[in-house]
């Protein structure tokens, strides 16, 4: 009957504490990852901004004085002076984006490796319940990432830049 289970799907196989430690590492690379990816949508979107204030320069006239956010205050600034300090925040954002970038391939690949271990030892997901938790849950946390974007933004995976236009 291809209905029943067999005999050896119907047993959940024993986790060994390096099959553990490789959950656990499966589960940090998850969470790492996911960081990443609200960090570079968050930068992403940030660049977006600056390429548009960039946009707007160029509109103004060269002799002209334009406004400059720093924080929540404005501030007078020459044009020339505000469109070299919006190109160092763009060059600034795309350096750390491709940094992160980086990161998050590392990340991917390392998941990969270890998914496949766990996969080749545990076949189907179903049969242990330690792999479903990890491997399974990051549907759930995927429509949670949105709330993530302000720890990203304060908090983010490597240092960011000592200037605050960036």
């Amino acid at each position: 009957m291809s209905g029943m289970l067999k005999k050896e799907d119907e047993s959940e196989k024993a986790v060994t504490l390096e099959d553990q430690k490789k959950i656990n590492q499966f589960s940090r690379l998850l969470n790492e990852k996911l960081e990443l990816q609200s960090f570079l949508s968050v930068r992403k979107e940030l660049l977006q901004l600056y390429e548009d204030a960039s946009d707007e320069l160029t509109l103004a006239e060269d002799d002209e004085k334009v406004q400059f956010a720093v924080g929540d205050a404005f501030i007078l600034t020459a044009k020339d002076e505000a469109e070299e300090t919006v190109e160092q925040c763009k060059t600034e954002i795309v350096r750390t984006m491709e940094e992160s970038q980086k990161e998050y391939d590392k990340r991917v690949e390392s998941m990969t490796k270890l998914k496949t271990e766990l996969y080749g030892k545990f076949g189907n997901v179903s049969s242990c319940s330690a792999l479903k938790m990890v491997i399974v849950r990051p549907l759930c946390l995927q429509s949670r990432t949105t709330g993530l974007q302000d720890r990203v933004e304060t908090h983010p995976p490597h240092p960011s830049p000592s200037h605050t236009c960036c």
